[in-house]
């Protein structure tokens, strides 16, 4: 892991303090990634939650995954998962170029 130093007002250090305690983590390095992550998630969430409102992409999801449960079953093997991988690289690398 990769060590970042921040200066807080004392308020903020305080919450923090307070904060991560309640929380039950064991350290408030823990504490602020917990945060990181729940703000990351929810960003991720607010980014679909139109792409699910609109009625088509919802039946087109839902006909998917339909489809995908009535399908037959076959283990996934290393090269699956390699496949899926990549795909996934290759969508970053685009939402990353201009």
């Amino acid at each position: 892991m990769e060590t970042l130093t921040i200066q807080l007002p004392v308020h903020l250090k305080s919450l923090l303090e307070d904060e991560f305690e309640e929380a039950g983590h064991e350290s408030l390095s823990e504490y602020v990634v917990a945060i990181l992550i729940e703000h990351q998630q929810r960003k991720n969430k607010e980014s679909l939650d139109p792409i699910l409102q609109d009625p088509e992409n919802r039946k087109r999801i839902e006909a998917l995954l339909v489809e995908g449960l009535q399908s037959e079953f076959s283990e996934m093997t290393d090269e699956d998962w390699r496949e899926i991988r990549r795909r996934a690289l290759d969508r970053l690398a685009a939402k990353a170029s201009p």
